[in-house]
């Protein structure tokens, strides 16, 4: 290829990046990280498991990383010099899942590293937590993980009429569910969590 094709190549690219730049309203926070370097908090994530080797979708969605890697970043935010995932569990999971050669899962994609969105540094607990349920565009969180999500906010502070604002549901749901959360026997959760019964339905009764 001569010079000149080279540099009609690269123009294209040129006019783009500065296109963009030019409309831009702020700076990118997007960064690259080893999944060895995302921290995980004990206790954050409201789902009942990350990454579950028992389900079928978690399992489909391994394979597709395996092959096209993470298409979407994941959101951590720092805390004393350390990464910390706010949003992004599963998604960690599935990689981390495929990467452990125990499970025999051949790679094609690059995994080395991971698309990470820093979260502003004036981020409360309250939003994080809170990001957990608007953020999710995977698998919905149950009821029972719902319920988990809002008796978080209760404890940082919020009330039912304020996380009912801020989700988009009703003042009602939101009390159902704590009171599900609460006051429901443990076999009446483990139905929930296994699909037998929804939390709509064991409110209901």
């Amino acid at each position: 290829m001569s010079e000149n094709e080279t540099e009609t190549n690269e123009a294209p690219a040129r006019k783009t990046a500065a296109g963009i730049k030019s409309i831009s309203d702020g700076r990118s926070d997007l960064y690259r990280l080893a999944p060895e370097k995302i921290n995980v908090k004990e206790g954050w994530i409201s789902r009942f498991a990350d990454f579950d080797p028992e389900d079928a979708d978690d399992i489909a969605r391994s394979h597709f990383i395996a092959v096209h890697g993470v298409k979407q970043p994941v959101a951590i935010y720092m805390e004393d010099g350390l990464a910390y995932l706010s949003d992004g569990h599963r998604r960690l999971g599935a990689v981390k899942y495929v990467l452990d050669p125990d499970n025999g899962i051949e790679v094609t994609a690059d995994l080395s590293t991971m698309a990470v969105l820093v979260e502003p540094k004036e981020g409360t607990d309250a939003d994080r937590v809170f990001s957990q349920v608007v953020r999710n565009q995977g698998k919905p969180f149950t009821g029972l993980e719902q319920a988990t999500v809002f008796s978080k906010l209760m404890g940082l502070g919020w009330t039912e009429e304020e996380v009912a604002n801020k989700v988009g549901v009703t003042v009602q749901r939101v009390h159902d569910l704590l009171e599900l959360n609460k006051k429901a026997p443990a076999e009446v959760k483990k139905m929930i969590r296994n699909g037998e019964i929804s939390a709509t339905l064991a409110i209901t009764t």
